[in-house]
């Protein structure tokens, strides 16, 4: 097989980040004849790899997707992370790929393998949202994110895991068992985005989609050491028949193996609105200049910090340090005030929408983990739930203004490293504790600020570390930006090449 040698084309991928479609594909094309393609098996390349090597002829998306679906073959019978596979369906869209490769106006994901999580609808597949009783419930057409994804040349190979009603922190369910995170066995993948995280880290694919409410993309990136983008409230469309916290709280995003491809993984997903009202388009905006300082979220007040967390916060501000930015502490406005916002709206929706379909369709385990996060909640009445929403824009307008000074904020993804299995399915008292480690993920959503969850290494025997890269509305770029910096000083290994779980 043929390989090109290509420079560095990370600059030309980042001018594309606030344009619209045509732009981007321009700016991509720029980067791809800058890359330099490795010598590895495709599985293990970038997207962004992929793509060039793809579009310059080095390699055929047949090539690419059948590298991956090896992969699958080998790695996932024991991480159980692609629930569905859809061999022939990538098969077929990889042939019309490979048959458009001469054209001059390639998408910039062009035969590039990719999962999608199995609570989206792609047309002819199952969504099943992880619910046993749901298992024979067939799309029937593509939601917003999906026809983003196949628009700018993605080849769908598989739907990944998620747990029944996609919510708890980790991944297993009475319809597809467990799913293992490739790192360790003992520890959670994450949820709800753990099948996507998992095998994103075990190279079964480049790019996956996940979703976040709660933390369900950036925690499982964080226990899976992958990089994973909850963007903007706006940015990237969703579908219709969510009620409140579905339409301006939680979001659609990527989770890549680097910084550069959830980049061009949450242009491709942004690039189109469909009928959502509240997208925002990618036009492009002139940079706002940068001013190389960052703060630091180190105390979070009444959650205590693991020693293992605090230790990986101090080395990542000496990584920015040393690459020239100023790193000053600083305190979340209102941070429990803004958890329990988040717990009045979503818990109140989900005790009035939701729980009793939950009751009648979920395990044991699922609604002993919704029982405890609704006794967490403080008691929300119709009063209580109008005052939550204007409480929760009036949090915005504090977070927001800290961007007046700091280019990013950075945060813990958990107050804890990645946890072991099953704590959430152990009663009150255990999903209390579980709350107060994961809150910062619950305060970041209800801001409706993007946050990217970035690795940093390990903290332990084969436990990764990461933070979160938190900037103002609609600057994701700040959140890549910093992320880079990270992504570079900390050398995170892959989890394929230390062994297996």
């Amino acid at each position: 097989m043929q390989r090109r040698d290509f420079m560095t084309g990370a600059a030309a991928l980042s001018a594309g980040l606030l344009l619209g479609r045509n732009a981007l594909a321009a700016s991509v094309k720029q980067g791809q004849a800058a890359l330099t393609l490795p010598d590895a098996p495709l599985w293990q390349w970038q997207a962004s790899e992929l793509a060039a090597g793809i579009a310059r002829g080095a390699i055929s998306s047949r090539e690419a997707v059948e590298s991956c679906l090896g992969r699958i073959a080998e790695a996932n019978p024991g991480l159980k992370a692609v629930v569905h596979e859809m061999r022939d369906e990538a098969l077929r869209a990889a042939q019309r790929a490979d048959q458009r490769r001469g054209d001059d106006a390639l998408p910039p994901l062009h035969g590039v393998p990719v999962t999608v999580k199995i609570n989206q609808n792609v047309a002819g597949q199952p969504n099943t949202n992880g619910i046993l009783a749901r298992r024979d419930n067939i799309a029937a057409d593509n939601s917003p994110v999906v026809q983003n994804l196949l628009d700018n040349g993605a080849v769908i190979i598989g739907l990944t895991s998620t747990p029944e009603f996609s919510f708890r922190w980790y991944t297993e369910s009475p319809l597809y068992g467990r799913t293992l995170n490739p790192w360790r066995a003992d520890i959670t993948p994450g949820g709800s985005s753990g099948g996507a995280a998992s095998a994103v880290a075990a190279g079964m694919c480049p790019i996956a989609h996940g979703n976040d409410i709660a933390g369900s993309i950036r925690y499982p990136a964080y226990a899976c050491g992958v990089v994973g983008l909850r963007p903007s409230v706006g940015r990237i469309p969703t579908g219709l028949g969510l009620g409140f916290a579905g339409q301006q709280i939680a979001t659609q995003g990527p989770l890549a193996r680097s910084v550069a491809d959830a980049r061009l993984a949450f242009l491709a997903m942004a690039s189109s609105g469909g009928a959502d009202p509240n997208w925002v388009s990618p036009v492009a905006a002139p940079e706002a200049r940068e001013k190389r300082v960052v703060g630091l979220v180190n105390e979070l007040p009444g959650i205590p910090l693991d020693a293992s967390v605090r230790d990986n916060l101090a080395a990542v501000a000496k990584m920015l340090e040393d690459a020239g930015y100023r790193v000053e502490p600083v305190s979340l406005p209102d941070h429990e005030l803004a958890t329990q916002t988040w717990l009045r709206i979503v818990m109140t929706e989900i005790r009035l929408q939701l729980l009793p379909v939950m009751q009648r369709e979920g395990s044991e385990a699922l609604q002993a983990a919704v029982q405890g996060m609704l006794e967490a909640t403080p008691e929300t009445g119709l009063d209580e739930y109008v005052v939550a929403l204007a409480t929760r824009n009036n949090l915005r307008v504090k977070w927001r203004a800290l961007f007046q000074r700091y280019d990013a904020l950075i945060a813990p993804v958990s107050a804890s490293a990645p946890l072991p299995w099953g704590l959430d399915a152990q009663g009150g008292e255990a999903m209390a504790r579980i709350m107060r480690q994961q809150a910062i993920l619950m305060s970041v959503a209800l801001s409706g600020l993007p946050a990217l969850s970035v690795p940093s290494g390990l903290q332990g025997e084969r436990l990764p570390a990461g933070v979160q890269v938190i900037a103002d509305h609609y600057r994701e770029d700040r959140c890549f930006q910093v992320a880079a910096v990270i992504e570079a000083a900390a050398r995170m290994p892959r989890a394929y090449r230390t062994g297996p779980a």
